[in-house]
């Protein structure tokens, strides 16, 4: 027996041996000696319970501080120097990479349980039999072998790319269709190819199983001895796959004859040696007990000093490829196949050298216990030949494997020798073996044998096994013995058979098998349940072996055990060094019993390689003789006594092969590829490790060849596992589902819940971390497929992670639970509740599903060492672990715990630490709890490690919300207490960014969105005074979006923003802040209906800023009206008593004394002061708005007294005034107003009464006011307004020069203040003009300058074009301007810069929207980039402006601000533009040069009427222009000339054809004589124009109502000829401005090919008009009058309709267009021609461009006649079609008569398209084809007829 060796010995052995390794090249000197000295303590660990913590952790914090990996990494950097974010991300992977290297180090220095790599295995050669037949491949799959990469994928792929494969299936499923298809379509050439490999195939497959179905026995020995040897191979396999699928365990027994023993037929038999269980029995009482487990756990690593350096250095390298696995010596393999753990056990004192090695080759069983390194360690004693138990020999652990329900675990099995036994072995076994032995007795039980695997008959001849038909022996029968011994020395059992009892056996129950040791340890069934198992009768007897080692056995065995690794491979190359062997002597008392003595070894003989045999087996070979008859196999009756002979076949090894399992397939189990390979890559040395088997063997001689023996018998017996439900040997999936209740102890916000389940002693899984739902749950849908028998019980833990990302610690537990495996499986797959200890009142519970599989390999989660390795881990989960007994208990001192234990977590984590932020974290949430309880005080410090950590989070960081939410909860908590302003701006900040990054349903967002989370933060942000900055602005926009749609608090969200907005219109004047303040106001009344509290807040507030602020800066009329309802709503809903009531009053009041001052009506400034004055009542002295209602009523009777001179009513506003600035306090915002409220009633009261101590207070006043404001405040205009007032009032009393001049600076800077609204500017700049003209100061051309400028661009920020015209019209004396203008540079003598300022003012509504349509060609060409940037903003602002205004007024305020948006983007566009270099003056009003361009073909004549003169302006063809006076003509003059010329049209109308047209004669004789005559002097003696040129009118204010081009003196010359007329001497035209004369003759550059369209309506339907009766007629004319070789079309009856009309316009060049025409004279954008459907409006032919259109021909009633509050914007259906792209037009200027019009008309098209000019279509001869006509049909046609028709363009 091996005696045992104390664990000290043992360590300091190993120690011995570790220290001859040399150092590892990755280490210095120092470092190694460091090394070797810690390694005893880790070996002492490792002996004990493994848990390394302390161990790491002080390693790895010396090794770092002494050799920082920095240092290596960095050597140029000092150390105070930080390192840049990737300098520390690579030092820390670095340390990551060290530390995997110290555990290798250290491992490999203890852990015997790494596996032999690159062993090669050879091929059973039963792989071929097993492995899985295929099938022939079909028609069509050899088909796309042959085609698929070039035909079939490509079109699979195609389907893919499309996004018409989903799955694998789909895409298998397509390749097979398309295969099938392309086949069907093949030539016969191909599809007999195909059919020919197939066949080919087939034919291949026969003969294959032909030859498999062979009866042909005719094999070479060799194949024979290689068959019998892999024999064990499949039979384990084979056992492992019944044991799999069926829980079955496999017993064998073989017979037949073997070439190695002369053909003798010799039997095999295996057993399993295990409990149902699948762990080896323990209690068999023919094993001694075992010792210690812990005695061999060194073996694995007992290294000889010649396989260490290559040992050392391939096991550093192979664990590089790696993880960082358990520290636990366990083998990492539990699927290895263990070919040491035999049921045939090693002897554990070795072999002796006595033994020759020759001898040895005679056996016939393997084992691997007995190698090289286990020889050498086994010195022989000398004296006694018996070979001494080494100290280093521990006891073999059992494999890890048998804990596990796994297939291997059936795999620890022996062949047994059943032997021929001499008639009375006991005395023989007792006697004649050497070495030390166990009397047995001669008292076994059937039971002792039925574990021990033996049987037999009384027969002397030992026949066994027994015939068939025998009855099998009783196991109840416990009296029945049978002698034998066991062997120490071989460890082998041999038993006498002779002396059994029992005759006829026959096996009634399997209780006493039950019982017996080999099973009774885990038998649960009773005797009742054995009835019902199946009966054995009438076969062979149930042998399972004798077991192997139990853990505690004394084996020689230095292949590690538990893991199924294998040797070393240093190891498998070394040499043997003389092993000792055994040689068989033969007792001459017992002949067949041999025994063992030792000798001198000789060099073996060489022997061929031996193969591997089966998986934890050892096969031993007897020879027997053979009978076939009766299927009864029996021993030999002879029995040869020659020495055997030596068969060098036999000399085969065991090696046991690491073999990985597919446990999910059965051809993994036999005849699978990976087994088959892993076969073949193990190749044992020869003579390694060969044990010599007991060599008795009869061998009967058999000839060369072997016998045929009609059959050979393969016995196989199966166990049925006992209660197959149970847990053992199985593997369970467990399903983490759900968890629902899930409170964290400490309150604390988690990053996320896990579930952490120990799979074992040293490792636990754990879930993915969840996110917690609002509702404290978490869907997980995680699996662990984990061991039964790796633990008593299932232990499951739920855990809250305090890191989404890379956690720190393991969180804090939130409840742990305990259950046993089977209540696990009495839910039967199906899920179920699993409830935990309550926290906080509610029970957690989690969901689980459990279910029995057969692997253990598909874990879902992580496995991880269940022990720590790190001190910052340890100090942080005690950290958790104190401030949760903290927030339990109060305690101060578990606070204290806590926060020591974080701060040294955190003196640990530097700042280039992955964990610092958490350690921040934690540590400033433990101090923020302390401070929220009043047990710390600091809190600063505690905000500052929330931000640290927060800026160590970036963006998209997994845990930056939670830094986020921390933070903020930090805050607040110190605006609780210190009530800091800054801390909650901060908090609703981060607010701001949080909530985004929170899902919905989120515990998260459910906590951070409520009432103690950002309700909170928005609450006190409303309670903050209003801040007009930027940054208040800001923080109101925030607050606005933490208050999404249907939050309670958004529509107070949206007052506090509106009010800030406000605020800084107020202080800047931007419009935009006015419009969005609008905005968000309308939103807030639309969320407060009727009956909510605050409505009348926001009515009130939204009426205040339309009226007070945007009407008064823009002067929008609706505003102002819209203000009136809602203040009317608003008064409404604050009855009497009301507490704001006064301010309703007041504002009321307010909108109606606007209202006043627009319209004059009596009624609301009467209503307004009554408002007032009640108003004042309800603010008794003492009220803190009583100052602004004495303002308010102050300001409504100045105003009554200005407009109706109520002179009473001046005092008592003065009064008022006073007294609201005595009780306004100095530093009122409003303070301003009162003064220069003030100052305005002291200056009118100046003016009435010439006290010069008044409009000196007025003067101080409104000085003192303007200190108060600063430089850009809106309300700065009206200090400077009434500044103004007082120095020209004073002026004008005193006429004092130095006031005038004041005066003027004031206008100057009142109307260019930047901040102030357009409307007052503009209205500042009028006054300017008219004083500057009343005064004659030389500022009025500057004052119309700036006039002219400022109505440009306050025109500009109207959206649309209707708007622009009602902002034009609002100013009375501004549609003056442009002549008054014009008049004063005429004055002065600058001629051209009047033309300027003619053009500036006039047409402004077609300027402005030819700025949109202005060429870019030059622009392109210069700059692309800007061209392209104008051209997109063109098309954006087209789209914008629409064409009239929204009924909805959000919607149109919204239009608006995008509108004046875009115009912003314009100008800055324009302005670059106007930096390149002949780009100046890009879309700047024309000069001089520019517009003379228009007067190339002909002079241009502006006739001006202004009230300060009237004349006309000459444009030549070149050089200056000549101004024409008429004195004789005034304005009012030429506007009863224009009355009575409507007069007379009106009267002519209604006169008969031939009749005489008095009244126009005379007005045309005046419009000659008067106004043409003078310029028709300068055209014939100045400028020298030849008659019948072309000249151009342009007329202006009154002129445009007046026919000019119809002047006629009718005169009758001495010689009876007629004096000519104007028409007589020049060919006329008209032209709106010069600009667009110019743009029409640039667009005549281009020119398409002529079309030409007739498009008339003449029935236009009921209400739209009479039916013009000649309109088809005069279609018809046209039609033939045009040339033919245009491409004519005419549209007319149903076909004329307003989009037939406006197709036929954009597709033709040339238009005669005979219908209704209709001028709107209330809004001329209306005007429009009459269609069958719709109008055919202005405004829809200006929002065409039509570049190619020529010439149109309008004979229609009013084409050419402007509005009358507009004249010079020119606003009519020519003008439209000119400005659309027709360069000329004809039109009328009032009605027309269809039936004489088409005289004018056959005229004109006569003239237009002269015979002579056959095919020639040229616009420019429309004004002479009309002047023509007209004279023409003088005789036909009435005067004004004839007067009507006009031309326009070129």
């Amino acid at each position: 027996m091996a005696t045992d060796v104390g664990r000290g010995t043992r360590l300091s052995i190993i120690v011995q041996r570790k220290t001859k390794m040399p150092a590892a090249q990755w280490t210095t000197t120092e470092q190694y000696s460091w090394l070797q000295e810690q390694l005893p303590e880790y070996i002492a660990l490792h002996g004990e319970d493994k848990d390394y913590t302390h161990f790491w952790a002080k390693t790895h914090l010396y090794w770092f501080k002494k050799w920082p990996e920095r240092a290596t990494l960095f050597p140029d950097i000092p150390t105070e120097t930080a390192l840049t974010p990737e300098q520390q991300a690579a030092e820390l992977a670095a340390e990551q990479r060290r530390k995997v290297r110290l555990r290798t180090w250290f491992r490999w220095r203890t852990n015997a349980s790494k596996k032999n790599r690159g062993l090669k295995k050879e091929v059973s050669v039963f792989e071929s039999a097993l492995l899985p037949k295929s099938r022939a491949k079909s028609v069509e799959e050899i088909y796309m072998d042959m085609v698929y990469d070039e035909r079939i994928k490509p079109l699979v792929k195609a389907e893919q790319e499309a996004g018409n494969v989903v799955t694998a299936g789909h895409r298998m499923a397509l390749g097979r269709k398309f295969c099938k298809e392309l086949l069907e379509c093949e030539s016969d050439e191909v599809k007999k190819e195909v059919r020919e490999k197939y066949d080919k195939q087939k034919k291949v497959k026969k003969d294959m199983l032909d030859d498999e179905d062979s009866d042909n026995d005719e094999s070479n020995a060799d194949d024979i001895v290689k068959g019998i040897d892999d024999l064990p191979i499949i039979c384990q396999r084979f056992a492992r796959l019944v044991k799999k699928k069926t829980r079955f365990i496999v017993s064998f027994t073989c017979a037949g004859p073997d070439p190695r023993q002369n053909w003798d037929i010799v039997t095999l038999s295996c057993h399993p040696s295990e409990t149902p269980a699948g762990t080896p029995n323990k209690r068999n009482p023919l094993l001694p007990d075992s010792g210690d487990d812990d005695k061999t756990e060194d073996l694995g690593g007992c290294k000889n000093d010649e396989t260490e350096d290559a040992e050392g250095g391939d096991a550093e390298d192979a664990e590089e490829d790696t993880e960082d696995g358990e520290e636990s010596d366990k083998g990492q393999d539990g699927d290895s196949i263990d070919w040491d753990n035999l049921g045939f056990a090693s002897s554990s004192t070795g072999i002796t050298d006595a033994s020759p090695l020759d001898e040895l080759n005679q056996s016939a069983f393997y084992s691997e216990a007995q190698f090289d390194a286990s020889f050498e360690q086994a010195q022989p004693d000398a004296s006694s030949g018996q070979a001494q138990p080494d100290a280093s020999f521990g006891q073999a652990q059992p494999d890890a494997s048998f804990g596990q329900a796994l297939p291997d675990a059936s795999l620890e099995n022996a062949w047994h020798n059943i032997a021929t036994m001499p008639p009375n072995p006991i005395g023989v076994l007792q006697s004649s073996v050497p070495g030390p032995t166990i009397d047995l007795g001669s008292s076994f039980s059937h039971a002792d044998l039925m574990a021990m695997g033996y049987f037999g008959t009384d027969n002397t001849q030992n026949s066994f096994p027994p015939a068939f038909g025998s009855s099998a022996p009783s196991f109840t029968n416990v009296n029945s013995t049978i002698g034998g011994r066991y062997d120490t020395q071989y460890d082998a059992h041999s038993w006498n058979l002779a002396n059994s009892e029992s005759q006829g056996w026959e096996m009634r129950s399997l209780s006493s098998f039950l019982s017996s040791p080999i099973s009774a340890e885990r038998s649960t069934t009773t005797a009742e349940q054995d009835e019902a198992l199946p009966q054995f009768t009438h076969q062979l007897p149930i042998l399972p072996a004798a077991n192997p080692p139990a853990p505690n056995e004394e084996t020689q065995d230095l292949a590690d055990t538990r893991t199924g690794a294998g040797l070393a491979k240093s190891k498998r190359k070394s040499k043997l060094k003389q092993p000792a062997a055994a040689k068989v002597k033969h007792n001459s008392a017992m002949e067949p019993t041999p025994t063992i003595a030792p000798t001198n070894t000789a060099k073996p003989k060489a022997k061929p390689k031996a193969r591997p045999v089966a998986e934890s087996s050892a096969i031993t070979e007897m020879s027997h003789a053979a009978a076939d008859e009766g299927n009864t196999l029996v021993h030999s009756t002879g029995i040869n006594t020659t020495a055997p002979k030596q068969n060098p076949v036999a000399q085969r090894a065991s090696k046991r092969v690491p073999i990985r399992s597919k446990r999910n397939e059965v051809a993994d189990a036999i005849g699978s590829d990976e087994v088959a390979a892993t076969l073949k890559s193990t190749k044992r040395p020869a003579n390694e490790g060969i044990v010599p088997a007991n060599p008795r063997i009869s061998t009967p001689n058999f000839h060369s060849h072997p016998p045929r023996i009609s059959s050979s018998i393969l016995i196989i017996l199966l166990h049925r596992t006992i209660m197959s439900g149970s847990s053992e040997n199985r593997c369970i999936r467990l399903d983490v589902v759900s968890g629902k209740n899930l409170k964290v102890p400490s309150e604390r916000m988690p990053a996320g819940i896990y579930v952490s389940i120990n799979v074992d002693s040293q490792r636990c899984w754990k879930s993915a971390i969840g996110v917690l739902s609002s509702e404290q749950s978490v869907v997980w849908g995680d699996a662990v497929t984990i061991s039964a028998d790796a633990s008593p019980v299932l232990s499951v833990e739920i855990w809250a992670s305090y890191e989404a990302g890379r956690m720190l610690g393991s969180g804090e537990v939130v409840g742990k639970l305990q259950m046993s495996w089977d209540e696990l499986l009495n839910h039967a797959d199906v899920p179920f509740d699993l409830s935990f200890p309550p926290v906080r009142g509610v029970h957690p519970t989690l969901t689980l599903k459990a279910a029995v599989v057969h692997a253990c390999d598909d874990q879902d989660g992580a496995l991880s060492d269940s022990l720590v390795d790190c001190e910052i881990i340890l100090h942080t989960d005690a950290g958790q672990a104190e401030f949760a007994k903290y927030i339990a208990s109060g305690t101060v001192s578990h606070l204290n715990a806590a926060v020591e234990h974080f701060q040294l977590v955190l003196d640990q984590c530097p700042a280039s630490h992955p964990d610092h932020a958490a350690v921040l974290s934690n540590l400033a949430l433990a101090r923020l709890d302390g401070y929220t309880r009043n047990h710390l005080q600091d809190i600063d410090t505690t905000i500052s490690l929330f931000r640290d950590a927060l800026a160590l989070r970036p963006q998209r960081h997994p845990d930056r919300p939670l830094s986020l939410y921390n933070l903020t909860e930090a805050l607040t908590w110190r605006h609780n207490k210190k009530n800091t302003a800054a801390d909650i701006r901060e908090a609703a900040q981060l607010y701001h960014e949080l909530l985004p990054l929170c899902p919905e349903g989120t515990y998260l967002r459910s906590i951070a969105a409520g009432e103690n989370g950002v309700d909170y933060v928005i609450n006190e942000c409303n309670d903050l005074p209003t801040d007009a900055s930027d940054e208040g602005i800001c923080l109101r926009r925030v607050v606005l979006e933490l208050c999404p749609v249907g939050h309670q608090r958004r529509p107070r969200a949206l007052n506090k923003l509106s009010n800030a907005l406000k605020s800084q219109f107020v202080q800047s004047g931007n419009i935009d802040d006015l419009d969005e303040c609008i905005q968000f106001l309308r939103e807030a009344v639309s969320l407060c209906h009727e009956g909510h509290t605050d409505r009348g807040v926001y009515l009130n507030n939204l009426a205040v800023s339309l009226r007070f602020y945007r009407f008064k800066h823009q002067g929008n009329p609706n505003d102002l009206d819209e203000a009136i309802s809602l203040l009317e709503e608003a008064l409404r809903l604050r009855s009497v008593g009301h507490e704001s009531r006064d301010s309703s009053l007041g504002n009321l009041g307010g909108a109606l004394v606007t209202r006043f001052n627009k319209c004059g009506a009596k009624d609301d400034i009467t209503r307004a002061i009554s408002l007032y004055r009640e108003a004042l009542t309800l603010c008794p002295p003492g009220h803190p708005t009583r100052d602004t209602t004495l303002n308010n009523l102050a300001f409504a009777l100045k105003t009554r007294y200005d407009k109706l001179d109520v002179s009473e009513d001046l005092n008592e506003a003065i009064d008022l005034y006073r007294e609201s600035l005595r009780i306004r306090r100095l530093d009122h915002p409003e303070r301003h107003t009162v003064l220069y409220n003030l100052s305005s009633a002291l200056c009118s009261r100046f003016t009435d009464t010439r006290k010069n101590e008044d409009v000196e207070e007025a003067i101080d006043l409104c000085h003192k006011s303007l200190e108060i404001l600063p430089s850009l405040h809106p309300d700065r205009y009206f200090n400077y307004m009434w500044l103004k007032n007082a120095y020209l009032s004073r002026y004008q009393v005193q006429l004092h020069p130095p006031d005038l001049s004041l005066a003027v600076e004031n206008f100057r800077l009142a109307s260019g203040h930047p901040t102030h609204g357009f409307p007052n500017r503009i209205q500042t700049a009028l006054n300017w003009v008219d004083e500057a003209e009343r005064h004659q100061h030389d500022s009025a051309l500057e004052a119309y300058q700036v006039c002219l400028e400022l109505f440009d661009s306050h025109v500009m920020t109207r959206s649309s074009i209707i708007a622009r015209r009602e902002a034009a019209t609002a100013f009375r004396r501004a549609q003056s301007l442009p002549v008054d203008a014009a008049s004063c540079v005429i004055r002065r003598g600058n001629l051209p810069r009047a033309v300027e300022l003619m053009e500036q003012g006039r047409g402004q509504q077609w300027s402005l929207v030819s700025r949109l349509r202005t060429p870019l060609e030059d622009l392109a060409s210069t700059s692309p980039e800007l061209a392209r940037k104008v051209s997109e903003l063109k098309e954006r602002l087209a789209v914008a402006q629409g064409s009239a205004s929204s009924t909805d007024r959000a919607a149109a305020d919204r239009a608006a601000t995008k509108y004046r948006g875009l115009m912003r983007q314009w100008e800055a566009t324009v302005a670059k533009i106007r930096n390149l270099q002949g780009f100046s003056r890009f879309l700047l009003p024309p000069a001089y040069d520019d517009l003379q361009a228009a007067a190339r073909h002909g002079p241009i004549i502006i006739l001006i009427a202004s009230q300060y003169s009237c004349g006309a302006i000459i444009v030549p063809t070149s050089g200056d222009p000549h101004h024409v006076p008429l004195p004789s003509i005034a304005l009012a003059d030429l506007t009863v000339l224009k009355e009575r010329f409507a007069r007379a049209i009106r009267h002519a109308s209604r006169m008969n054809p031939k009749e005489t047209r008095t009244d126009l004669i005379v007005l045309s004789r005046i419009v000659w004589e008067e106004i043409m005559l003078p310029i028709v002097n300068v055209l014939e003696n100045v400028l020298k124009l030849k008659r019948r040129s072309r000249i151009w009118l342009c007329p202006t204010a009154a002129f445009t109502s007046i026919p000019l081009h119809a002047a006629n003196p009718f005169l009758t010359k001495a010689d009876r000829s007629k004096e000519p007329c104007l028409e007589d001497l020049y060919i006329c035209s008209y032209t709106p401005t010069l600009s667009a004369l110019v743009r029409s003759r640039q667009l005549m550059k281009k020119r398409d090919t002529p079309s030409f369209v007739t498009i008339g309506q003449g029935q236009p339907g009921a209400g739209k008009g009479k039916a013009l009766l000649a309109v088809d007629s005069e279609l018809e004319l046209v039609r033939k009058l045009v040339p033919a070789t245009a491409n004519r079309t005419t549209i007319s009856g149903d076909a004329a309709t307003r989009a037939g009309a406006l197709k036929a316009l954009e597709e033709n060049t040339w238009v005669h267009l005979a219908c209704h025409g209709k001028q709107d004279p209330v809004q001329p954008y209306h005007s429009h021609f009459v269609m069958r459907d719709e109008h055919l409006t202005l405004l829809d032919i200006m929002e065409r461009d039509i570049p190619h259109a020529e010439f149109a021909f309008l004979s229609a009633c009013h084409t050419a006649v402007g509005d009358k509050e507009t004249p010079d914007e020119v606003i009519h259906l020519a003008a439209g079609l000119q400005f659309a792209g027709f360069k000329s037009v004809v039109g009328t200027l009032w009605e027309v008569d269809d039936s004489v019009a088409k005289h004018v008309v056959e005229a004109f098209y006569k003239y237009m398209f002269h015979p002579k000019e056959e095919g020639v279509m040229d616009c420019t001869k429309a004004a002479w084809a009309l002047n023509c006509a007209t004279h023409a049909v003088k005789t036909k046609v009435p005067l004004e007829q004839r007067m009507v028709f006009v031309h326009i363009g070129v």
